[in-house]
């Protein structure tokens, strides 16, 4: 066996109702099946994520451990969900344009223009900067720049 999305979504799930009822009734299936994945997550890990005490689950420090790593990865998924939705979205085109004073005066504005006949929508920003400045900007992890 392998661990699958469905394993760890599930596992999610029981995570953040607290129940397995519930985390059923979020995932739209049943208890036993909630039961049954749980089991079989644990199975595939090699862990023991839940101890049950008296008809209960209750998560052990392997189970918080691994949401923070599963919350980590959902996060990931929302901000490519996010990033898909905005590329479809034509106003979503952010584009900085790192450069020389002299070119953000002659040749760029002109390129600018031809761009955002493309993208209407598109945001565009010119940014002038010296040569120390534009060295340090471009190298500068912090910003993406064109």
């Amino acid at each position: 066996m392998e661990l699958t999305h469905r394993l760890v979504e599930v596992f999610r799930a029981v995570m953040r109702t607290g129940h397995v009822t519930r985390a059923a009734e979020l995932l739209h299936t049943s208890q036993p099946t909630v039961s049954r994945e749980l089991a079989r997550l644990e199975h595939v890990l090699g862990l023991v994520l839940f101890e049950r005490v008296k008809g209960r689950l209750r998560p052990t420090a392997q189970a918080q451990a691994l949401l923070e790593e599963v919350d980590r990865s959902y996060e990931g998924l929302e901000r490519i969900a996010a990033t898909a939705f905005n590329l479809r979205d034509a106003g979503a085109v952010r584009l900085q344009v790192a450069c020389l004073p002299a070119l953000a005066h002659a040749l760029l504005p002109r390129a600018v223009a031809l761009y955002r006949q493309g993208r209407p929508t598109a945001a565009v920003a010119l940014v002038p900067l010296e040569s120390p400045q534009l060295e340090n900007a471009l190298t500068s992890s912090a910003t993406t720049w064109a």
